[in-house]
């Protein structure tokens, strides 16, 4: 005999899952007007030049977000309404492709730099792994030059992420040239490569680099006038 199921509890578990779910919408909302407040209270520091910016790529950015930056240039006085950014001095640019893409905001292009730099940093931990593991083979002057390389490349990586200069990448690129010559060699040792084996470094020196150059672009024009 089937026993039936008990329309009480169905109905409590019905009324609990829908509150759960009322709830949680609550809390997503209340997310997003506290990420709409900061948002909103970050624009109101930026300076004009900046603002304006954020205008004329409007079209780019999420509605609420280009709301928000045409609410604070009304109340700056930069426009006196919507209808002036119709005009062609707030024209939206069209986006350009670019492989090192430029990032007007300042907080978030340092915030880019200070990741990529943290990537690289990571990077440098594999060859002072590997350094250490050719001194139980003897091998103490390839060991000792992997484990200082290591540790220059870290060094470098932390000062391109604290004082964002564009000089002490110089030292990464030449290291990251040795070691990807360092790694060739090590391949060619090999007498049979699986496809793996060519793709995994190929990849690995390929972020390596573009980080490096993308670092270098960011740097590059954040030195220049106007900017």
């Amino acid at each position: 005999m089937i026993k039936q199921p008990n329309l009480q509890i169905v109905c409590n578990f019905g009324s609990r899952t829908k509150f759960t779910i009322f709830k949680r919408k609550m809390e997503e909302e209340k997310d997003d007007n506290l990420l709409w407040q900061q948002l909103k209270e970050r624009m109101q520091g930026y300076p004009d030049e900046e603002l304006i910016t954020i205008l004329k790529k409007r079209k780019h950015y999420r509605p609420e977000a280009a709301k928000l930056a045409t609410e604070e240039a009304i109340r700056r006085g930069l426009i006196h309404s919507e209808q002036d950014l119709f005009s062609p001095k707030f024209e939206t640019p069209p986006l350009k492709f670019s492989f090192f893409p430029y990032i007007d905001n300042e907080t978030t292009r340092v915030r880019v730099i200070k990741s990529l730099s943290r990537s690289l940093m990571i990077t440098g931990i594999i060859p002072i792994i590997w350094g250490v593991m050719k001194f139980p083979l003897q091998k103490y002057l390839e060991g000792a030059s992997l484990l200082s390389l290591g540790l220059i490349w870290t060094g470098m990586a932390w000062l391109v992420m604290t004082r964002r200069e564009r000089r002490f990448l110089s030292p990464l690129l030449v290291i990251a040239l040795l070691s990807a010559i360092y790694a060739v060699r090590i391949l060619l040792a090999f007498q049979q490569l699986r496809p793996m084996d060519i793709l995994v470094p190929a990849v690995v020196y390929g972020i390596v680099f573009y980080a490096l150059f993308y670092i270098r672009s960011l740097l590059k024009k954040t030195t220049e006038p106007g900017r």
